[in-house]
């Protein structure tokens, strides 16, 4: 069975010789194993400073868990950092 292979950024859409795709790569990856982007960083990050304010972290925690969300390569590690908060409200009525 003859195979082509089309680049979609990160993923691969592999179509058998029939046409019908197959799974690639990014779709058989784990999410929390994907590379984190810096918007992922820093969604996390404000999520942190919220936490600081409301009183969940104290300064030297919040400190940790900054370090280890800049040393974080994937979207699980910056789960990590999150993991035991409540998530953010989304404003005053939440």
């Amino acid at each position: 069975m003859a195979y082509s292979t089309y680049p979609i950024g990160a993923a691969d859409v592999v179509h058998a010789a029939d046409g019908s795709p197959t799974q690639g790569r990014a779709a058989a990856m784990e999410p929390e194993k994907m590379r984190a982007s810096d918007a992922d960083r820093e969604r996390v990050a404000d999520r942190l400073r919220e936490a600081l304010a409301e009183g969940r972290l104290d300064p030297a925690e919040h400190t940790e868990r900054l370090d280890a969300l800049y040393r974080a390569k994937t979207v699980g590690e910056l789960a990590e950092t999150v993991r035991d908060l409540p998530p953010a409200s989304e404003g005053p009525d939440a």
